[in-house]
């Protein structure tokens, strides 16, 4: 098991490269990878390991490490993924795992084409563990199996309800309803749960169903209701077709209305980290009291907070910020900011985008970002700055309403928004800290305690250096959260890390106390 340090092309020069490490460098404690080499006789001589040590609860996987996690995943949580050269499509689940559709059945079931599909590279596809097989939406078929003569209509997480006759299909799906069964193979009837047996003369939960002669459109709610969309947007926002909409001859008690988009509704893996039901109606953005003063960044600064601003959901639900856009204006160019970033309590929330020719960073968050009815959640824009031409001065904003990606909430707020103006500072040099790998793959047994899964070194350039959290990127496709335990840090045998949270594919250390100082010389 290996701690891997993602390097750049190397050198022609074979027999120099076998004898140099090469290393990325972070501006700051979090900043902008630049590549330099050192001699691995040199570190190994001079700098001291930094181990994790954990408990092995399964298999082997390995890491790779990072200093806030700074992959361009070109994928989402929510988005239909496939390999090139794969014809197998995935649903990414919030959890970070990938759903596979069994069938095109059951991929029409919950989309009407391919044209959002997203092409990953084998590698990031291997990063997102398989979790798995997506089932039929819910009102959308009915199922049946080679092995048994019996239909059932579908409810949420698959959940399995008989029609109870020929009678009652008729009267709740009409003449065609046998049109409408799908044989599912028993390999995959296995990922159904059998239920009750509907009851006579009532939709399952799930089903569109309309009045005859009106255009509202409503769904079955859990308790039984009928659900108004109050708009075709919020009908749009939850990924449903009109096809599946059925005529009812009356409509059973009228429940709360669904005004955008509802993870339960929506979500393609039936639960699989979910954020549960997201019905508000609003969203109102507006800069922070406390958003950076303008100030005079140094060159070479590798994480800077450049604006703060409030996002407060409005009181009538939840509402799930999924992107934010971010402008450029000021005498500077886009160059002058190689990447941008959100930040949340001190967490990058999205993946580092580049501004583009249009002077705008579009900022993905992923998994969504939900903020709950009444709640008020402040995020930072941090950026990287490499180098800027003199006299240069930028300032970012958020530009209008349409900048925020939200879960069909209406957005609100006095746009522009906009943080302070930046310049900058050319003749201060900001110190690296300098990142190794150290660790050779091994393979370990389930119950052993307190092995080495990896080690990695830092050390310091011209200042002392200080970590308050370090994260580390899985790059197998174990689920972490069931492969170790008691995980930690340890410097020269001594614990370093106060606390450790497993997120998916990351693995973040707090460091105790006032953090760890990697000294100059050490």
């Amino acid at each position: 098991m290996g701690f891997q340090l993602i390097c750049p092309e190397q050198s022609s020069d074979k027999k120099r490269n076998e004898k140099r490490l090469f290393l990325f460098w972070f501006v700051s404690a979090f900043g902008r990878k630049q590549p330099t080499r050192i001699s691995e006789k040199l570190i190994m001589s001079m700098f001291r390991k930094i181990v994790v040590t954990s408990v092995m609860f399964m298999t082997i996987f390995s890491m790779g490490v990072v200093v806030a996690p700074s992959a361009s995943a070109a994928a989402s949580a929510g988005d239909l993924i496939k390999m090139n050269g794969l014809s197998s499509v995935y649903f990414l689940g919030a959890n970070g795992k990938r759903y596979v559709f069994p069938n095109e059945a059951t991929y029409f079931s919950w989309y009407k084409d391919f044209s959002g599909v997203v092409t990953i590279s084998q590698a990031e596809l291997e990063t997102y563990p398989l979790a798995a097989n997506v089932v039929i939406r819910p009102g959308t078929k009915m199922v049946t199996s080679p092995s048994s003569a019996a239909v059932y209509a579908v409810e949420p997480n698959g959940v399995l309800r008989s029609i109870v006759s020929e009678a009652n299909a008729n009267a709740l799906w009409g003449d065609n309803w046998n049109k409408q069964i799908v044989d599912v193979i028993d390999s995959f009837f296995t990922n159904y749960t059998i239920g009750a047996p509907l009851t006579v003369g009532k939709y399952p939960t799930g089903q569109l169903i309309k009045a005859v002669g009106s255009a509202d459109v409503y769904v079955i709610g859990t308790d039984g209701s009928a659900r108004k969309f109050a708009s075709e947007a919020a009908f749009v926002a939850n990924n449903y077709n009109f096809d599946y909409v059925e005529i009812a001859s009356s409509l059973p008690t009228v429940g709360t209305s669904v005004a955008g988009m509802e993870e339960d509704l929506s979500d393609v893996s039936q639960g699989g980290g979910s954020h549960g039901t997201i019905s508000g109606t609003g969203l109102t953005v507006a800069l922070a009291s406390d958003t950076p003063a303008s100030q005079s960044i140094p060159v070479g600064a590798g994480s800077i907070e450049l604006m703060k601003f409030n996002v407060t959901a409005s009181n009538d639900g939840s509402v799930s910020l999924s992107n934010i856009t971010i402008k450029r204006t000021g005498l500077g160019s886009r160059a002058d900011f190689p990447e941008l970033w959100l930040s949340k309590d001190g967490d990058r929330i999205t993946t580092r985008k580049s501004i583009n020719s249009n002077d705008e960073a579009l900022l993905t968050i992923a998994p969504a970002l939900v903020i709950g009815a009444g709640k008020t959640v402040t995020l930072s824009v941090y950026g990287s700055v490499i180098a800027v031409n003199p006299g240069s001065n930028d300032v970012l904003s958020i530009a209008s309403a349409a900048s925020i990606g939200a879960s069909g909430a209406t957005v609100s707020g006095s746009f522009p928004i906009s943080g302070n103006l930046m310049s900058f500072a050319t003749g201060y040099t900001i110190s690296p800290a300098i990142f190794a790998s150290s660790s050779a793959d091994a393979t370990y047994t389930v119950g052993d305690e307190g092995v080495d899964v990896g080690s990695f070194i830092i050390s310091g350039a011209s200042r002392d250096l200080n970590f308050r959290k370090i994260t580390l990127k899985q790059t197998g496709n174990a689920d972490l959260s069931q492969v170790l335990g008691d995980v930690y840090l340890e410097k020269s045998g001594a614990k370093v890390s106060e606390s450790t949270t497993i997120d998916g594919k990351y693995i973040t250390f707090v460091l105790a106390n006032s953090g760890l100082t990697i000294e100059k010389s050490d």
